[in-house]
């Protein structure tokens, strides 16, 4: 039986459900609404990749921040009162130029040091390797140089560096161990314990 009183063969009952009742407007606000779903979820993809993105960039920062402590290659740069070329760097700290000429310059992207920059052609072409000269304002000396300062991070550097190298270990007798597990504060290792220690003062 059909509300119509036909056999089920007219238009109106051979229509979809969903189409039936529905007029331009309502079918066009659901529409609407969909595209607005649609670039709300974008926009938060978007910006949850910014946040990802600057925190790797992050990661690769607290790597640079440990091979400058360790290498006492901040220390050295602050304790210059007109700043060092690369080359003087390397020389000073004893470590390869190649390596400090590369680890300066990834420095400066991240705001840990400045640099001259010096165009010695109409290329664009800058100073080459070991000869430009790098210097620590009185900021990046205070949380990078500074010893036991209040603003001081090295040793945070130090201790999220140790824990990231234990990491697969963590993750087999931590998370994977169902009855309890975990590593010892001798299995961190030194640099772990340094850095909290570091990061406390003591």
């Amino acid at each position: 039986h059909r509300s119509c009183g036909c056999r089920g063969c007219c238009r109106s009952c051979l229509a979809p459900m969903s189409s039936r009742g529905l007029s331009s407007s309502s079918v066009s606000a659901s529409d609407e609404h969909l595209q607005q779903q649609k670039q709300q979820q974008q926009r938060e993809v978007s910006e949850l990749t910014t946040r990802v993105v600057n925190d790797l960039s992050g990661a690769v920062a607290v790597q640079l921040m440990y091979i400058g402590d360790r290498l006492g290659l901040f220390k050295v740069l602050a304790e210059a009162p007109v700043g060092m070329t690369s080359a003087e760097l390397a020389n000073k700290a004893g470590c390869n130029l190649r390596y400090v000429e590369t680890w300066c310059q990834a420095c400066v992207s991240h705001s840990f040091m400045e640099t001259e920059v010096v165009v010695t052609s109409g290329t664009g072409t800058n100073l080459e390797d070991g000869k430009r000269r790098y210097w620590m304002t009185f900021a990046q000396q205070q949380v990078l140089a500074v010893e036991g300062g209040r603003s001081f991070q090295c040793g945070a550097a130090q201790y999220i560096s140790a824990s990231a190298q234990v990491t697969p270990a963590m993750i087999e007798r931590g998370f994977r161990c169902l009855h309890g597990g975990g590593l010892s504060w001798e299995e961190l290792g030194q640099d772990a314990r340094e850095g909290v220690a570091r990061m406390s003062g003591v």
